[in-house]
């Protein structure tokens, strides 16, 4: 049989009062400590469903933003707007965020994968700002 690690602490504390209080022979309790298996936890597979939970939500979340008009209009508004605004536009919130990831990491720094998650999406924003800021200064030549 297999069991956890708390369960099986339970089995073992059982077996012991009962070898000390002469109800089980050291042949019956060794017999049964052979009985089961201690298994960890599958962290693996707590990962991969947790995955498939955040994509799961992202796809629910675009298709919730996208069946609203407002929302549309919105996003239509920024595709359409000039890359040098675009541009400024990524860099002031990639500057928001690492001002919010800078004062998080000295509010709490035991926390290091949150804080390094916040500056990852700080850098992502980074991106399309030095994108657009190209094709704002993109002379066609």
């Amino acid at each position: 049989m297999k069991i956890n690690k708390r369960k099986a602490g339970v089995v073992e504390t059982m077996l012991e009062y009962w070898e000390g209080r002469a109800l089980l022979s050291p042949e019956q309790a060794d017999t049964l400590r052979g009985s089961y298996e201690v298994v960890g936890f599958d962290w693996r597979r707590l990962a991969r469903a947790a995955f498939w939970v955040a994509v799961s939500c992202i796809v629910f979340a675009v298709g919730s933003a996208l069946a609203d008009e407002e929302v549309r209009r919105l996003l239509r508004l920024l595709f359409t707007a000039p890359p040098a605004v675009k541009a400024v536009g990524f860099a002031l919130s990639a500057a928001a965020v690492f001002v919010v990831a800078r004062r998080e990491r000295e509010r709490s720094p035991d926390h290091p994968y949150r804080n390094e998650a916040v500056l990852t999406l700080g850098v992502m924003l980074v991106v399309p700002a030095v994108a657009y800021f190209g094709q704002a200064i993109d002379t066609g030549s």
